[in-house]
Order: structure tokens, then C-alpha cells, then sequence
């Protein structure tokens, strides 16, 4: 009996304290109810919060700031996106387009297209969007246009573009395309616009944009890229594909930027065949890795196209987990102070990997590092003599792991004597199974890209073009150090040094980069910096001489407790083959120092790097990396605790941190 009063008391007092807090929520909804003169109140109903973010002369607007993944960080790598295809578009795709025809009479020009006018009609009868709901590879009608001028070329658009071109009006059919199958391959439900070009002249440029996310890439692309004729924006988010229409009926760009919502490897392979439907420029900037849509992207960008590729999968590509490296991009990372630049060269490589497979090869134009990520820009070629020459354009790495000298070993040689060329393979290795310097042993890595990054003409073009049109980046002071940095470095030197880490090394005091170029250049060699670290020696110096140079340094400074066997004791124990002078000389100073250009800036606030994955739904601590970090600090997988819980007797997390 006194057990079963106790419970009914228990339940009692549950019942009242909740009957107390209702009553207490409906007095209070009642009073408030009267102070807005009986009208419902909605002080718990959070009106939806809109967001415009402006960049360059776009405007996207989102509903909350968690609807569609957008990093501010990456305004630099849109910028110079935008830079640098413009430029290749007004200098480089012309000539590309008249590559190896020259012809010797002007020909009556013949257009073999469809209206654009019609594609953009079918384009706003679908809410922005032309789906394939007719078939795109059915005839196409065939308009003579002899009254036409050679150069009226911009309005002869020989193209063929939505699925509105099966309307044709004259009985005359296209004939197929040379090279190319009479039965083309079904087409991909769901696609979003058919983008297949006849002939490339008279037409625009024809832009792919794999993974646009809210499209505020593509709606630049569109608005301060003047020869860009169509952007195809796709993402296979749901909700970033209604961003996208949103955002392209904001800023009045239906008539170039399509949105479309499908797998991104899927639609490049279906514009892989015929060649008139490749793309001129294709921008891959995934969340992560690129590797999964680099075989499709290399075949769907036209011959002599630009293929744009952003990595921001940094710790793979710089060391730490060097088999995902190898999984992902065919090479293996080395952990070292020229890890960006390698990473760089691996990606490119990667890319000629791919692109071989095909009968094409690359040419790189511009690849940087910058913050957590990098930017590769390249032109894709179809050639299958030049593809011969891949192997002699990439090198494995030996890294010393006591003083980090480095030596590349070709995959093969280079003989090319008029008409007669062959490529055997390389005799090897470079080094001997002990390090010369500090009889240490050696790391291998790579493959990697062992050609030029860069192409200075287009380095030095598009520097020019930004500096004439400042005024379209936000972000032009970073655009123009970067570059000029870039400008000065010596493309044909792969990899380099590390001022701060030599003197590491031997435990020396530090020596200035002014001093230290000086003496490079005095023994004959050439110097310059890296973009991808601010303390790079990037020379065509032998090892032997850069730390003779040291050895003369240590003299003068001398240094104490060397351990005895360690890489420091015996670089040191060798004596030095010339006398260095120290004389900084007027010449050692590169010319983006003396003009004080933003060559390395600073982080501008914290957190300044790459903001969570989008997600559908948000977590508590949302998009705030800093609550986030700081909610998974010490937490280890194993052990069983609450992340939040008091850990005194716990030793930090060594192995298997989260």
C-alpha cells in the first residue's frame, strides 16, 4: 500500500508540474495576443532570412546562409577563373579555332545552324531549363547564307544548341560528321541542354561549369566573359539546381547560363563524340579530390580547349597519406618543404595520364597553390606523335630524408634529331643507395610532371590584361603579386629549396634570402623564388654548391653542439670548395619585392580556409568551424567518453584523432 501511494504521489506531481507549464504557455500567448490587439502573433515563427552576396558583377541571393555551399575564400579563385579564360578567349581561342587551315581564297560561308533565338524560347518555356524531351541527334535543317560576309563571323554561328533544333524547315539534312558514326549514341535522360557544335566558326565560346553549386561561377562567366556564347551550369544537387535558376533569373542571364541538374561525369561523357559537341572550356571545382571526372573531362573538352581543375585535397597531395595519393591521381607524395609544388606537378601529370589514354596530351599554361587549394589551367591537344613524348616529361623523385636533397630520374630519354624520334628508357638511378651530402637514405616518389608549369607568355599576357582591367576583381592586388611572382620563377627547375630549413639543418644562425641568392649568382647559376613558399630557392645550382655556400656561412658563424653521425656533422666535416662572398648584389632583389607587391599575404581573419560540405540538413553548430572545432577537441576514437566530458587523467590524442 505504501508503495503504491508513493508512485500515485509521483505521478501527481508529474501531472501538475506539466499542467503548470502549459497553463503558463497559453496565458502567455493570450497576453501577448491582447498587446498586438488580438491579431496571432508570430514572435516564434522566424521570418526566413535573405542573403545577397555580390562578387565581381554578379548577384546570388539565397534564402539562409546554409542553403547552397558558398566560401568566400574562393572569390581569389574565380577572379583569376575569369581572368584567365577572357584572356584565353580574346588572345588564344581564335587561333585555335584556324589551327593548321589557312586558307588560300576566301569561301563562300556556309551556316549550318540553328538559331539560338529558339533554343532560348524552349529554354524560358521550361522554366530556364531545355530538357531533352525530343531527340537531339535527328536531322537538322541546312540554311544557305550566301549573302553573308567572312567577317560577319559572330553571327553565323555554326552550332547547334537545345532541343528545340528539331523544328527544321527545309528538306535538306545535315550530312554526318567526318570521323564520327552515323548512329550516334542515345541521349542522356534528363540532360539539360544539347550543346552540339557543327562548326566552331562564327560561334562563341561554349563554357561547362561540372559543379556549380548556387552557379555564381557561371553567372561571372556570363556576365565579364564578352565571347562567352552559353554556360552550362550543372550540379547534381536538387537544391543547388533551384538555386541556380533563382540566381540566373536574378541577374538576367537566361540567355547564356543554362542550369542543369545531373550526374557531372555522365554529361561530359555524352559530349565526348561527335567532336563539334565538346566544350571550349570545361571548370571542374569539386568539393575535395577531382580525380573521378578527370577521364571524362579530358575527353570533352575540344582540341586546343582549356580545361580548369581546382584540388583542394591538400593533405593527400602534400604527403600525409601518400597510398590515397597514389590511389587517386597514379603517384606517390613525398612529405617535404617543396610538397605544393610537387602537388602541383602530380596533378598535372595525373591529367597527362588520362589525357594519353585518349591519343591527347596537355600544354600547362598557369598552376598555382594558393591558401588550401590549388588551380591548374592547361589546353588539351590531340596528337598521337606528341603523346609518345609523355615518358620524357616526368620524373620519379629520390628525397633524401637527413638533409632533403632531391634528384629526378626521367621515365625516359629524349632523342630528337630532325625527323628521327625516339624515347628509350632512362638509365638510372641518380644517386647511389647512400646521400652524397649526408650519407642518409632516400624516399622515392612520383611520378611527377618534370616539364614547365607555366607558359610565360600566357603568364605575362594575363598579368598585363588584369592590370588593364583592375577595376572587374576584387581581389586584383593578390591576382597581380601572385603573378608576378609566377613570372619570375624559373619554369625550367622543378622543385627547390628551403632557406629556413638548410639552416635547420647544419643548426646554424639564419641567413638572409638577399645574401644567399648573392652567392648563387656569383658562382654562375640562376635563382629565383617559388609562389608556393616564401622562403623557396629555386636554382639550377648543383646541391654540392648550394651547400659549399653553407659551409663557407657555418665558418663564419660558427655552430656548437652537432651531434656526432648526424646529417649536420657530416655536411660539416667537408671542407668547402671555393670562398663565398656574402655582398648582396643589386640584381638578387626580384622586382615584385621592390614594388611591394602582395606576394604572401596574411590570412585576413581566422578560420580564413575551407568551410564544412554542404549538407541538407545543419547541425547545431552549423556552419561555425570554430564551435565546431572546439566541440571535437581531444576527442579520440578510442575511447568511450562524451566529447564533452572532464578527460584529467587522458593523454592528448597521438594515433587515431578525429
Amino acid at each position: 500500500v505504501a508503495r503504491g501511494e508513493i508512485l500515485i504521489m509521483c505521478i501527481w506531481r508529474k501531472v501538475s508540474s506539466v499542467l503548470a507549464k502549459t497553463s503558463r504557455a497559453v496565458v502567455s500567448r493570450y497576453v501577448r495576443r491582447m498587446e498586438t490587439g488580438g491579431a496571432p502573433t508570430t514572435a516564434n515563427v522566424e521570418p526566413p532570412q535573405t542573403v545577397e552576396i555580390t562578387e565581381g558583377r554578379a548577384r546570388v541571393v539565397f534564402a539562409n546562409s546554409n542553403e547552397v555551399f558558398y566560401n568566400p575564400v574562393q572569390e581569389f579563385n574565380r577572379d583569376l577563373s575569369v581572368a584567365a579564360i577572357k584572356y584565353y578567349s580574346e588572345h588564344m581561342w581564335n587561333a585555335k579555332k584556324t589551327k593548321g587551315k589557312v586558307p588560300k581564297q576566301k569561301p563562300k560561308p556556309t551556316a549550318v545552324h540553328v538559331e539560338i533565338s529558339a533554343v532560348m524560347d524552349s529554354v524560358k518555356a521550361n522554366d530556364g531549363v531545355a530538357m531533352m524531351d525530343a531527340d537531339p541527334h535527328q536531322a537538322v535543317a541546312v540554311t544557305e547564307s550566301g549573302s553573308s560576309s567572312v567577317g560577319d563571323k559572330d553571327k553565323q554561328g555554326d552550332s547547334v544548341c537545345g532541343s528545340a533544333a528539331a523544328d527544321a524547315t527545309s528538306d535538306q539534312l545535315l550530312p554526318p560528321v567526318k570521323g564520327t558514326s552515323d548512329q550516334l549514341p542515345p541521349p542522356v535522360k534528363g540532360t539539360s541542354v544539347v550543346h552540339q557544335e557543327v562548326a566552331h566558326q562564327g560561334s562563341g565560346l561554349h563554357i561547362l561549369e561540372a559543379l556549380a553549386a548556387s552557379g555564381l561561377r557561371s553567372i561571372r562567366y556570363g556576365l565579364e566573359i564578352p565571347k562567352a556564347e552559353s554556360i552550362l551550369a550543372n550540379d547534381i544537387s536538387p537544391e543547388a539546381f533551384e538555386a541556380m535558376k533563382k540566381n540566373v533569373e536574378h541577374n538576367n542571364v537566361g540567355d547564356k547560363v543554362i542550369p542543369s541538374c545531373q550526374d557531372a561525369s555522365m554529361l561530359m561523357y555524352s559530349h565526348r563524340n561527335p567532336t563539334t559537341k565538346r566544350f571550349d572550356v570545361i571548370d571542374l571545382d569539386p568539393y575535395g579530390s577531382p580525380s573521378q571526372f578527370l577521364d571524362s573531362a579530358v575527353q570533352a573538352v575540344a582540341d586546343g580547349g582549356l580545361l580548369c581543375v581546382t584540388c583542394t585535397d591538400m593533405s593527400v597531395l602534400c604527403g600525409n597519406t601518400s597510398e590515397t595519393c597514389h590511389a587517386k591521381y597514379g603517384s606517390v607524395s613525398l612529405k617535404a618543404r617543396y610538397c605544393h609544388e610537387m602537388a602541383l606537378r602530380i596533378v598535372l601529370s595525373s591529367l597527362e595520364s588520362h589525357a594519353n589514354r585518349y591519343y591527347r596530351y596537355i600544354v600547362p599554361l598557369l598552376a598555382c597553390s594558393v591558401d588550401f587549394y590549388m588551380r591548374v589551367f592547361v589546353q588539351v591537344f590531340s596528337s598521337p606523335s606528341e603523346v609518345k613524348r609523355s615518358s620524357s616529361k616526368q620524373s620519379m623523385v629520390y628525397h633524401c630524408i637527413g638533409c632533403e636533397s632531391y634528384h629526378l630520374q626521367p621515365l625516359s630519354k629524349r632523342v630528337e634529331s630532325g625527323t628521327m624520334r625516339k624515347y628509350p628508357p632512362s638509365i638510372g638511378p641518380p644517386v647511389d643507395r647512400h646521400c652524397e651530402h649526408c650519407g642518409s637514405t632516400f624516399r622515392l616518389g612520383g611520378p611527377i610532371w618534370s616539364d614547365p608549369i607555366h607558359d610565360p607568355t600566357f603568364v605575362a599576357g594575363l598579368l598585363e590584361a588584369v592590370k588593364a582591367s583592375a577595376q572587374s576583381y576584387g581581389t586584383v592586388d593578390r591576382i597581380k603579386g601572385l603573378l608576378s611572382v609566377i613570372a619570375e620563377e624559373l619554369h625550367d627547375v622543378p622543385l627547390f629549396h628551403v632557406l629556413d630549413e638548410l639552416c635547420v639543418i647544419l643548426h646554424c644562425d639564419s641567413l638572409k634570402m638577399l645574401a644567399l641568392r648573392s652567392a648563387i649568382m656569383d658562382r654562375g647559376y640562376r635563382v629565383s623564388l617559388s609562389h608556393t613558399n616564401a622562403n623557396a630557392v629555386k636554382t639550377d645550382a648543383p646541391h654540392g654548391v648550394v651547400w659549399d655556400i653553407m659551409r663557407n656561412w657555418v665558418k663564419r658563424h660558427p655552430v656548437k653542439n652537432v651531434k656526432p653521425d648526424s646529417p649536420a656533422a657530416i655536411i660539416l666535416s667537408k671542407e668547402p670548395q671555393f670562398e663565398t662572398s656574402f655582398n648582396v648584389r643589386l640584381d638578387a632583389n626580384p622586382a615584385s619585392r621592390l614594388l611591394k607587391l602582395s606576394r604572401f599575404p596574411q590570412n585576413p581573419e581566422a578560420n580564413w580556409g575551407p568551410k564544412p560540405r554542404a549538407k541538407r540538413k545543419v547541425a547545431d553548430d552549423g556552419n561555425d568551424v570554430a564551435a565546431k572545432r572546439k566541440r571535437l577537441q581531444r576527442k579520440c576514437v578510442t575511447t568511450g567518453h562524451p566529447p564533452d566530458a572532464a578527460l584529467p587523467d587522458t593523454p592528448p590524442c597521438t594515433t587515431k584523432d578525429i
